[in-house]
């Protein structure tokens, strides 16, 4: 069979970003037929490789996309979201706005957790104040307000935001506001919750080997569409090769993460089949306008007049990733489409002219983490920066070490890959919030703050991701804020038996759909 690589559109891989098992639409049966009308057995055990192992999977706890993969087999959400963007029901049946800040979730009343246990509105209190208390999630649902978020009866909850939140069903579909059993959680505290994650997903835990894999097996409660097979497990690999390798090989049904340079090589073989998704996810340099040098704009737009952002993406990420459309990833519905600066080195050598530097007189130093397409990006961009008449001084760190740098404002820019879990313009532009402490951007327009607040409240989805837009025309058209060099793409390599698979612009897709055959 020939490689196919299946390039998922846009609506396809948004609305794949956000779903859980709520939002399956059901597999064969074992023992069903393939496509072709042929007779054909399905596999019973589906193996996954991922690139490491995460620090837990208990959803108010975690922050890493590992974690959110295994979590979207295990755990439900309130909502899912639609590919036109809007809330579709999972644990919750329907809703509706009691004020401005509150709304009211009706629950199914035939759900259980993989311990037995009914899940009650008290469950979904608990998991949407524990979001707001925990360190790992508390950011990301501060606009919530846990302790005012109450239960009405045993299957409807009133969920309350301090302000009027238009995303209030984006973050309540995310792997964060996974609904967790109370009982469970309190008895085995957090420490155990961390490792024996009990949810109300369609795949529940069975045992967790440090350093090797993960197994879930399928929840014969579950109250969906039960998935085609019985054993789910994620195994940890960490190189790259070793992942694809697994594949090429029919050792693993699925690989998540491989390289480019694995994906440019299994094109044309008939063993893999490659499926690629635009992530909400892009690689950008963060300008720092206190910076000596970069104070001035004429040097920051000098930058990105040097840079050839089309060469960079294709050599960097290949089918990974693509030349930036504006300095958002374009698959965001919020994402400006931006005329961004052309690669122009003269241009780039008259700006610094009239800013008053002579050749290599322009002395900027930049942060880059050890990581290897951002190692890779950074040498490219030290030799652009160099041809139009920089000195450019490369430090290369770990993370810690170059946040560490960051958040005093040391360097001159750096140069970090990002990426978030669903479909909002609220996760971009909050970044540039200067009164955000968790801020990495180097950020100091207060406009971002007053056009943050101003979307948040917003109830008209066209209106908030224009206000979206116009933050980012302050960033780069007048603050030069940021340069994108490149949008990312997610890639996953299969078996060409694995059929129903769909990449999530998240990282972290539901696998109770798939069906593999022998």
């Amino acid at each position: 069979m020939k490689k196919r690589i299946l390039s998922a559109m846009m609506a396809i891989a948004m609305t794949a970003g956000l779903l859980s098992a709520c939002g399956g639409s059901g597999g064969y049966a074992s023992g069903g037929a393939a496509s072709s009308g042929a007779e054909k057995t399905v596999k019973d055990s589906v193996t996954v490789v991922l690139n490491s192992e995460p620090n837990g999977i208990d959803p108010q706890q975690t922050n890493q996309i590992n974690a959110f993969v295994i979590q979207a087999q295990v755990f439900d959400t309130l909502v899912t979201i639609g590919g036109d963007g809007t809330p579709q029901p999972c644990l919750a049946e329907s809703w509706e706005t009691v004020d401005e800040c509150t709304v009211r979730f009706h629950l199914r009343d035939d759900v259980t957790f993989h311990n037995g246990e009914k899940m009650t509105a008290e469950d979904v209190r608990y998991s949407i104040e524990r979001a707001t208390l925990n360190a790992n999630s508390a950011t990301m649902f501060s606009a919530f307000d846990g302790e005012k978020t109450a239960v009405v009866d045993e299957t409807t909850v009133d969920i309350v935001t301090k302000e009027p939140f238009a995303a209030i069903f984006t973050y309540l579909s995310m792997s964060r506001a996974g609904i967790v059993c109370k009982s469970a959680v309190e008895e085995m505290g957090d420490d155990e919750a961390k490792r024996t994650p009990i949810g109300t997903g369609a795949f529940q835990f069975v045992d967790w080997s440090a350093g090797t894999q993960v197994t879930l097996e399928r929840n014969e409660n579950f109250w969906g569409e039960k998935p085609a097979y019985t054993t789910l497990t994620f195994k940890f690999v960490t190189e790259a090769a070793s992942r694809a390798i697994e594949v090429e090989t029919g050792n693993a049904d699925i690989a998540f993460n491989p390289d480019a340079s694995d994906v440019d090589r299994l094109s044309g073989s008939g063993d893999v089949t490659t499926v690629i998704t635009p992530a909400f996810g892009a690689t950008s340099i963060y300008l720092n306008p206190s910076d000596p040098v970069l104070s001035d704009l004429k040097v920051r737009q000098a930058m990105a007049y040097a840079l050839d952002l089309e060469a960079i993406a294709e050599s960097v990420y290949g089918a990974m990733g693509s030349a930036p459309g504006g300095i958002c990833a374009q698959s965001f519905t919020s994402a400006a489409k931006l005329d961004l600066c052309p690669y122009d080195p003269d241009k780039a050598r008259q700006l610094l002219s009239e800013a008053g530097y002579g050749e290599g007189e322009a002395e900027i130093t930049v942060l880059a983490y050890t990581a290897s397409d951002v190692q890779s990006i950074a040498e490219i961009c030290q030799n652009m920066w160099k041809a139009a008449g920089f000195k450019v001084n490369l430090v290369q760190a770990d993370m810690s070490a170059v946040l560490s740098d960051v958040r005093e404002y040391k360097g001159s820019c750096w140069i970090c890959g990002w990426s978030y879990a669903a479909d909002d313009g609220g996760f971009f532009i909050g970044d540039f919030d200067p009164t955000y402490t968790g801020n990495f951007t180097y950020a100091f327009e207060s406009r971002i703050t007053d056009l943050k607040n101003q979307a948040a409240s917003c109830m008209d989805p066209e209106e908030r991701n224009e206000l979206y837009r116009q933050a980012q025309e302050i960033l780069y058209y007048e603050d030069m804020a940021i340069i994108t060099v490149a949008d990312k793409n997610i890639a996953y390599l299969t078996t060409p038996n694995v059929t129903g698979f769909v990449g999530a612009a998240s990282g972290a897709p539901y696998l109770g759909d798939i069906v593999v055959y022998q």
